[in-house]
């Protein structure tokens, strides 16, 4: 829970049952709720760390740009399936730790995954045809937005994450 995260993020934790009430009795405003779904955590106020905490804690919350979890790393801690810097199987792209402050997606130091994580090279470029539909994707600051049956030229690292997705495939 709220105790736990707290100390394995070295801080104290002053937050209790009276301060999740008063967080949830603001999530019952529909007009708050909606500005929230649409990212704007400013409108919890006091109570946006609470539930940034919340939802760290929460193992059944998957955040919207995080993927596809492996539900058998994702239940099993003690199972070491990645190994810090090695390849993940079905994107191309390097395993890499990074401290749980930095999962704010506000914060000027929010972790990148598809600037960091890129371990092939980005300067050879291939052709692949896109396979699969409304496909939307960035590598450092390109952003694509092919349609199906679009050829697209992209470097090695991009079209190996699109190949392994099973979004692309080369020609």
């Amino acid at each position: 829970g709220l105790i736990s995260q707290a100390r394995r993020e070295n801080r104290a934790s002053n937050k209790g049952k009276t301060s999740i009430q008063r967080l949830a009795d603001l999530l019952v405003n529909e007009q708050r709720v909606s500005r929230l779904l649409g990212g704007n955590f400013g409108v919890l106020d006091r109570y946006e760390g609470l539930f940034l905490d919340l939802l760290k804690t929460d193992t059944s919350v998957v955040l919207a740009n995080a993927g596809e979890a492996d539900e058998v790393v994702t239940i099993d801690v003690r199972r070491q399936i990645r190994w810090p810097s090695s390849l993940h199987g079905k994107s191309g792209l390097r395993v890499t730790e990074f401290p749980l402050a930095r999962l704010d997606p506000d914060k000027s130091t929010a972790f990148d995954p598809l600037s960091e994580t890129i371990a092939l090279p980005n300067d050879n470029k291939l052709n692949v045809k896109m396979i699969q539909d409304e496909c939307r994707f960035r590598f450092f600051d390109q952003e694509w937005a092919p349609e199906l049956g679009d050829t697209i030229e992209i470097s090695e690292a991009g079209a190996t994450f699109l190949i392994l997705k099973g979004w692309a495939k080369v020609v």
